[in-house]
């Protein structure tokens, strides 16, 4: 297929940027083991309502900034595979959700040691973020080190 091996298209930034009437996109095929930057990788993506990226490898990345930044439909994302390790400073490395206004659901990868901030949305007056079936404990950041997957949802 078109993307089969798309690393070399990978090595890029900004690859789906701007592509503002994508409402879908299957990328499970993706070999993004090599991949450093996925710097705004899906920004402005405004139509895009969910996105699964859990088998992206994810290990030897050094920056994610606003990944999915400005993707003001996105309802839900899978993050579960991702292996965030430390990343390297870029303007506000936390603000990978930043302006997605819609977003419900994250299932939260297991292996990350960055604060990660959740992001602020239009749905919800206080933001509240808590781990599906377990009420009371509420998060601002994305959970880190967890032993087994979680999805995170919004009150």
């Amino acid at each position: 297929g078109l993307f089969q091996n798309c690393c070399s298209i990978c090595e890029k930034d900004l690859m789906f940027c701007r592509c503002e009437n994508l409402t879908s996109l299957d990328v499970s095929r993706f070999d993004t083991q090599k991949i450093k930057s996925f710097v705004s990788v899906f920004g402005s993506c405004k139509k895009l309502k969910s996105i699964d990226v859990s088998s992206w490898n994810t290990e030897n990345a050094l920056s994610m900034y606003g990944m999915f930044m400005d993707c003001e439909s996105l309802e839900t994302i899978d993050l579960s595979g991702f292996d965030i390790p430390e990343l390297e400073p870029y303007y506000d490395e936390i603000s990978i959700f930043t302006g997605c206004d819609m977003l419900q659901e994250i299932k939260c990868p297991l292996h990350l040691t960055e604060d990660i901030l959740l992001p602020e949305t239009l749905s919800s007056e206080e933001n509240l973020w808590e781990i599906e079936g377990v009420s009371g404990v509420y998060y601002k950041t994305l959970p880190k080190n967890l032993n087994e997957s979680v999805v995170l949802r919004l009150l």
